[in-house]
């Protein structure tokens, strides 16, 4: 995220205040799931972030801050305003990040959306999902884990499936090569319009 700061008021567990995001029902939080620092850019398990770094190209931040456990920003779209989360802590301990936030604003379940990596659908190719299993997903269960429900909605970016004789975990950790990266980069741009017709109550996709 880049761009607007401003002075904000912490909670006693470090979450910024930055202002009431809305008017009205719907998606109130939207978490760009991933691995924090240099290593861990481009590679599959962070396509969350990169889709959240494009939606957040797509409004204009009202305001936004760190705290210990990730980076936060009120981003307005139109007459829309939501929170996006990039958390610091790694993939398997988002949640950790992810509660002490819907904590902070009153967020049901059902409010927040994660932006997630998903190695059973094809590179290039974005599905919704509202609430239900994890698949093995160790970020999506650590929300499920420290939200108490899996009420959250998903969207599910596509990486396509490891070669042949290579593990999922080294296959979503490893760096994609120059080649991968325009289709990352379109990935990022679907699940950032996905992520938008969520919220303005498209659920089409998927």
């Amino acid at each position: 995220m880049a761009r607007k700061s401003s002075r904000t008021g912490k909670s006693s567990s470090g979450v910024p205040m930055l202002g009431t995001p809305g008017p009205g029902p719907g998606i109130k939080l939207v978490v760009g799931m991933g691995n924090p620092g240099r290593r861990y850019r481009n590679t599959r398990h962070n396509a969350g972030a990169a889709a959240a770094a494009e939606l957040a190209e797509r409004g204009r931040i009202v305001s936004r801050a760190r705290w210990d456990l990730g980076e936060l920003a009120l981003i307005a779209v139109g007459e829309h305003s939501f929170l996006l989360l990039l958390p610091s802590t790694y993939m398997n301990e988002s949640g950790r990040s992810v509660a002490p936030v819907a904590r902070r604003y009153r967020l049901d379940p059902g409010e927040i959306m994660a932006l997630h990596d998903d190695i059973d659908i094809p590179v290039g190719e974005i599905r919704i999902k509202k609430g239900g299993g994890t698949a093995g997903h160790r970020g999506l269960e650590s929300l499920g884990r420290e939200l108490g429900s899996t009420d959250f909605k998903r969207v599910r970016i596509g990486v396509g499936r490891p070669p042949e004789g290579m593990e999922a975990a080294e296959y979503v950790l490893a760096r994609q090569e120059e080649g991968a990266m325009s289709a990352a980069g379109e990935s990022a741009r679907l699940a950032a319009d996905a992520a938008l017709g969520l919220m303005a109550g498209d659920e089409t996709v998927g």
